[in-house]
């Protein structure tokens, strides 16, 4: 039953209907408490402009998805990504700001940029951040893009400054 419950809320959630695909991901994370189907009802409810639900639900697969260990399932890191990918499409530029931010705490702490090392460690790629992160700065009005970028890159290491430099002029 889950199943054909949850193939609905995705054909739903697909054609970016997301109040009818909302109450159908949260039937199928009730019945089946798994990180999985509580992320996605954190990336719908945003998407449905529902942030705080969304928050709530993403505090819960977090959770789980620390709990289950699962190697197949998303890292917390790689939600927090995608979630951090909601957060920007449905227009919550601050809050996605306030997760970009983390990211970078994070990507600065590490050091190393090297692709293998951030999977490893459940977090995209530099490439995919930096795609995913430039929506945000752009759409946000406190920080000049190219400033942000130049402050991150001079937290990497010398390929993280490479591809953050080659990255910032193609984009500005």
């Amino acid at each position: 039953m889950p199943k054909n419950i949850q193939k609905q809320a995705l054909n739903f959630f697909e054609k970016q209907e997301f109040n009818k695909a909302l109450p159908l991901f949260e039937e199928v994370a009730a019945k089946d408490n798994r990180a999985e189907n509580w992320f996605n009802v954190a990336t719908c409810a945003v998407m449905a402009l529902q942030l705080s639900k969304g928050k709530e639900a993403l505090a819960k697969a977090t959770t789980l998805a620390e709990k289950e260990a699962n190697p197949d399932g998303l890292s917390v890191g790689m939600m927090y990504f995608y979630f951090m990918c909601a957060l920007r499409d449905s227009g919550f530029v601050e809050e996605g700001m306030k997760e970009l931010e983390q990211f970078r705490e994070s990507y600065s702490s590490l050091k190393i940029t090297d692709d293998m090392f951030l999977s490893i460690r459940g977090l995209p790629s530099l490439q995919q951040f930096l795609a995913m992160g430039v929506g945000l700065l752009k759409k946000q009005t406190k920080v000049l893009p190219q400033e942000w970028l130049a402050q991150f890159g001079n937290a990497l290491d010398a390929e993280g400054q490479a591809e953050v430099a080659t990255f910032a002029k193609e984009q500005f």
